[in-house]
């Protein structure tokens, strides 16, 4: 779903991910070495404790979980991670040239975070993997177009993305690809003659969901579709969508239906049955992102005046701002990940 783009930044220019740390101290689904382990505790014992803000002061961080998203000030993006309950901020990434970073997907055990870079005038774009505690950077693609949209396997081995590889002959549109966190078996999930847009992973596992418009012309109609990891099985599952994400029991899917500034969120489910609006606003709200426990979805809108994060509960009810930007600054694209 092609949503507006504010400040004249790229339509993700602040993409939240939720997050709680693990409570068992495994990665990748192997028990982790007992100095792998340590370090794993420790990373949890800071997060679970305390963020520095901008005034430099200690505050706690609730056991809501995490939200991580692009801050955007003027033509730059950096990953920050913020507490539920908003207030206590840190900056992850600080990335130079020009362009920024985006699409932030939390890793399933919580240690990283997967984004995509641009630092050459949006010409091209590939994944990056940072620490969340010690700020370290790996860069995960080296692609001569673009990379984004990432989304982690539950099992934290594979990450989903859209890719375009700029100058391929007949490549105009991209295609659904998986990558390991090493960086290793790079392959296409699926050739899609439209392109992909927004990626989602299931999670049980089973499937990955992406946005694809209907045709190659202008504002086309986007439908969600899924598909194995293996590239069989492709199917429909929701008409006039984008931006889906699943909720973390696999019961239900939210996502946006409309066109331009009419962008509102729906949720359905699992089956894209039973949909129901949950947003009603002139100006637009997308990126709908559910809670770790399917209570509340985070999502992105222009209501007060600049783009910020909001919450609200799964019903559309009670919703609640987090983040509040000034001139030239903004917040939107959340993805809360368990």
């Amino acid at each position: 779903m092609w949503s507006p783009r504010p400040l004249g930044w790229p339509r993700h220019g602040e993409v939240p991910g939720w997050s709680r740390l693990p409570r068992k101290e495994r990665v990748f689904g192997t028990s982790l070495s007992r100095g792998m382990a340590s370090r794993c505790a420790a990373a949890a014992a800071i997060l679970a404790t305390t963020f520095v803000g901008a005034s430099g002061a200690g505050r706690p961080v609730p056991r809501a979980g995490l939200l991580a998203f692009v801050h955007a000030q003027g033509n730059r993006a950096a990953i920050v991670v913020e507490s539920a309950a908003g207030g206590a901020r840190r900056v992850l990434t600080s990335p130079t040239g020009e362009g920024g970073d985006f699409d932030p997907a939390w890793s399933p055990d919580g240690r990283l975070i997967v984004f995509s870079r641009s630092t050459d005038g949006w010409r091209t774009r590939d994944l990056w993997l940072v620490d969340v505690v010690h700020r370290g950077l790996t860069r995960l693609t080296r692609t001569p177009g673009f990379a984004e949209k990432p989304a982690w396997s539950p099992d934290g081995r594979w990450i989903a993305f859209s890719r375009i590889e700029v100058g391929r002959p007949g490549c105009y549109r991209p295609d659904l690809y998986v990558v390991r966190p090493d960086g290793r078996g790079l392959r296409r999930v699926v050739k899609v003659p439209t392109g992909v847009d927004d990626v989602a992973w299931s999670p049980d596992g089973r499937e990955i969901a992406f946005e694809t418009p209907r045709s190659m012309t202008d504002n086309a109609p986007h439908d969600v579709w899924v598909v194995r990891p293996d590239g069989t099985h492709r199917r429909w599952l929701l008409a006039n969508a984008g931006q889906p994400d699943w909720s973390t029991d696999g019961r239900r899917i939210a996502f946006v239906r409309g066109r331009g500034l009419g962008l509102e969120i729906f949720a359905a489910r699992a089956d894209g049955r039973g949909a129901r609006r949950l947003t009603r606003n002139a100006v637009f709200d997308d990126g709908p992102s559910w809670s770790p426990d399917g209570s509340s979805i985070a999502f992105s809108s222009v209501r007060g005046g600049m783009q910020d994060v909001y919450v609200m509960r799964g019903d559309g009810s009670g919703v609640r701002r987090l983040t509040r930007n000034g001139a030239s600054s903004g917040s939107h694209s959340p993805d809360w990940r368990a």
